[in-house]
């Protein structure tokens, strides 16, 4: 009878002592991009295989430095401490699941933080890499006190677990090579002003915590500028990742720039990279790119210049309905109509992307309405307002950028981009080369 009941298992489920059957697994390591230390990171994955026809009893599963150790391990819903003797059957295979909290070492520079997740079966011992890279960090939160004027310094990245205000009268001034990241609803609120003195060399980065992907829309909200803001610079920045990059809400009577960003790149937003109410904006070498929505919203009229700037919007991983560009003198907000002259002076820019048309207005005819345009390369059915002036309109038959699917809008070697404009006085260009007598169109000189 024995033998009978022996000879009807199936061979996936006859436990093998044989020495050469061993494990196999989906990563030969499980890694982690830089984390911040006191934050519980994402979840990796990790699948073990049993390739053999015969069942293996997993002995035991252990971490190198147990207790001590900064990665926390689930193996199929249960925690490793209750994950000892598993029968594996031949050809099956379970889910590891694999955290990291990383305990801060008072350090300026990232630090790794190495284990290994032990597997022993027939006297073999098996082992996975655990890998990842740590971050002491500055974590902010919406109740904690700062004194009026903030400098951050480059070293310890700061890390928005809330919104953060800075209040009227108030001065966040942010030094070249720092690095702010928040999660996923925080914004950057200025009542006050916002200096960003960051370089090309030296960018001043703002992302999301995570870094999940370097394409990864509406990971945090932001950076708002609230109306009673003023004297705004931002120079030498990466925006990614957010909601709205710029979302500005200064409406006053002078036409005088609200907020001047140069020499910076804002990318792969959920919205729109700069919106603006009724606002003043300065743009001078801006990199606007890869958002689900627009590039540039201005509502309700206001004032905007864009000198050497790159508008590029193709975003081939998300799609998208509305152009570039939007613009109106008359903006419905909160039941309230918003009413007000709309300015445009664009000068040695190019705006362009997947659409037929990449510059959409809505104009009350009877509000002021005025563009002054030239030298810029423009996909546009709008071609009566920016006829003449040396503006180039849906030029076909030549590319105009490097590879715009990587997001390298340098111009390529033959585009009409290379020495169609003027020279303006703007010296470099966004990643600080020095332009020639007669510049290319938009933020990147070849």
């Amino acid at each position: 009878m024995l033998i009978s009941v022996w000879a009807c298992t199936p061979d996936e489920e006859i436990i093998t002592t044989d020495a050469n059957a061993r494990l196999t697994f989906s990563e030969n390591a499980v890694v982690f991009d830089t984390i911040f230390s006191g934050i519980e990171t994402i979840t990796r994955r990790l699948t073990v295989y049993n390739p053999n026809k015969k069942a293996l009893s997993i002995d035991q599963i252990y971490i190198g430095n147990s207790s001590e150790s900064s990665y926390d391990i689930i193996i199929n819903g249960r925690p490793l401490a209750d994950a000892g003797n598993i029968r594996l059957l031949g050809g099956d295979s379970l889910l590891v699941l694999v955290k990291a909290r990383i305990t801060p070492r008072n350090d300026t520079l990232p630090f790794v933080v190495y284990d290994s997740l032990m597997f022993e079966t027939n006297s073999n011992v098996q082992n996975i890499k655990l890998l990842a890279w740590g971050q002491d960090a500055h974590f902010i939160r919406y109740k904690d006190t700062f004194n009026c004027n903030i400098t951050w310094v480059p070293g310890k990245p700061y890390v928005l677990l809330d919104s953060m205000v800075i209040k009227p009268g108030c001065t966040l001034t942010i030094n070249p090579g720092t690095q702010v990241y928040s999660f996923t609803k925080a914004h950057l609120i200025i009542q006050g002003t916002l200096d960003v003195q960051g370089t090309p060399q030296q960018p001043v980065i703002f992302a999301d915590f995570q870094k999940l992907k370097e394409n990864a829309p509406g990971q945090w909200g932001g950076i708002v500028f609230e109306p009673s803001s003023t004297n705004n610079h931002i120079y030498g920045a990466e925006i990614r990742n957010a909601t709205i990059g710029l979302d500005v809400r200064i409406s006053d009577a002078d036409t005088l720039p609200d907020i001047k960003v140069e020499n910076t790149i804002i990318k792969n937003m959920l919205e729109t990279a700069v919106s603006a109410l009724n606002s003043d904006i300065s743009l001078t070498n801006v990199v606007l790119t890869n958002c689900i929505n627009t590039l540039f919203a201005g509502q309700g009229g206001g004032n905007y210049s864009f000198r050497h700037c790159t508008l590029a919007n193709y975003n081939y991983e998300f799609g998208r309905e509305l152009p570039a560009i939007v613009m109106n003198n008359t903006y419905r907000a909160n039941d309230k109509e918003i009413t007000n002259p709309l300015k445009w002076n664009l000068q040695n820019s190019i705006i362009w992307g997947n659409l037929l048309g990449e510059i959409l207005f809505s104009i009350n005819p009877a509000i002021d309405f005025e563009v002054a345009s030239s030298h810029n390369i423009l996909k546009t059915q709008i071609q009566t307002i920016f006829q003449g002036n040396n503006n180039l309109l849906n030029v076909k038959d030549k590319p105009l950028f490097a590879d715009p699917t990587i997001l390298d809008f340098m111009p390529e070697p033959l585009s009409p981009l290379i020495d169609a404009g003027r020279n303006i006085g703007v010296v470099n260009d966004v990643t600080g080369k020095e332009r020639d007598e007669t510049p290319d169109i938009g933020a990147y000189e070849l």
